[in-house]
């Protein structure tokens, strides 16, 4: 029986998504019903390749500036401001336990900020780019391998097969299970929920 795997969306649809994210916080999530409730954001830290559900997704920032706060664990990176939003940013790689310099990082390729919400509860993951958009269907999405990287298993829902041939093994991320980390414990109480944000 053939592998079933990610699907890439079309061009157009991947342009409709990008204005959709270029949007104001609280705002595009809304807009994931055009894609249907299956669509991921693909992204990557290193060699490892990850995917966020869309409706956790509120917008992505192009190396932002990034404040970093003192006696912190290393998987915080900091926080940054988003239009008078303080939002904590999680330094994904460190979180995940993945090699902290990537050599795919160069001066042409800033990192990205994913922005997330939980619960109303606004986040960013630091990644080293952003690939696109997938369709993952539940069915496809199987327990993750102990042979993930890192501590990557505690922060993931399962994996998925990518590419054309099913060759690639993406991690399909828990925005929950992140934020939920103990990393964020000594944050909760200072963490405000943005007005409008589900």
């Amino acid at each position: 029986m053939a592998t079933r795997t990610a699907k890439i969306l079309s061009e157009e649809t991947l342009k409709e998504r990008a204005r959709a994210l270029s949007q104001r916080i609280g705002s595009a999530g809304d807009l994931n019903e055009t894609l249907g409730p299956h669509a991921h954001l693909r992204c990557r830290c290193g060699s490892a390749h990850f995917a966020v559900a869309l409706e956790h997704v509120v917008e992505i920032l192009t190396n932002p500036t990034i404040t970093p706060i003192p006696c912190t664990p290393s998987s915080l990176a900091g926080v940054i401001n988003v239009r008078g939003v303080v939002v904590d940013v999680v330094q994904l790689d460190t979180m995940l336990g993945l090699e902290v310099e990537s050599p795919w990082q160069t001066a042409t390729t800033p990192p990205r900020v994913v922005i997330c919400r939980v619960d109303g509860q606004p986040f960013g993951l630091r990644v080293d780019a952003v690939q696109g958009i997938l369709s993952i269907e539940p069915d496809t999405v199987r327990e993750a391998p102990d042979t993930l990287f890192g501590s990557m298993r505690e922060f993931v829902d399962g994996v998925a097969r990518g590419g054309a041939r099913g060759e690639e093994i993406i991690s399909v991320l828990s925005p929950r299970k992140i934020l939920n980390a103990r990393s964020f414990e000594r944050l909760q109480g200072r963490m405000t929920p943005v007005p409008g944000v589900r």
